[in-house]
């Protein structure tokens, strides 16, 4: 019980850090985010989602954090993973959690493991194969199109 309100804790502190003002704010955060800028991807993504600055549209919001969450943005990962979870926004899918959640624990965000540990208690086998399949092939697809300069 108390992971799970720790658990919901965090995620109202992730999405409420969310970056959202008025809205010459939002026209700049916005402008950043269709450059590429994954910290505003997901600013924008939490704004959206939570109706800060904007009207709230989930979709909009999912959009947003999952372009952050795919160029490796450690709390649009846990986040969309959460969302994944809980069924927020998107249809609840917890391999794809569970994915987001390694993809998170793996880059430091030290919450992802007692998500993960929910997670896999609801998880078969095969499920649990699959998110971590999902997960390697993720980060090998990240790696070969984000090589590191020497």
């Amino acid at each position: 019980m108390w992971t799970k309100i720790f658990i919901w804790t965090a995620l109202v502190a992730l999405l409420t850090v969310s970056g959202c003002g008025e809205r010459r704010d939002m026209a700049t955060l916005r402008r950043q985010a269709e450059q590429g800028d994954m910290n505003a991807q997901f600013r924008l993504g939490n704004c959206y989602r939570m109706g800060e600055g904007v009207l709230e549209n989930k979709a909009e919001g999912i959009k947003w954090i999952r372009k952050a969450a795919e160029q490796g943005q450690v709390g649009a990962q846990f986040n969309l993973g959460m969302c994944y979870y809980k069924g927020d926004g998107l249809t609840e899918d917890i391999v794809e959690a569970d994915k987001w959640m390694l993809l998170a624990g793996a880059a430091g965000e030290e919450q992802a493991g007692a998500v993960r540990k929910i997670l896999v208690e609801k998880m078969n086998a095969a499920q649990v194969i699959a998110a971590k399949t999902k997960a390697n092939t993720w980060h090998e697809d990240f790696e070969r199109s984000h090589p590191v300069k020497q």
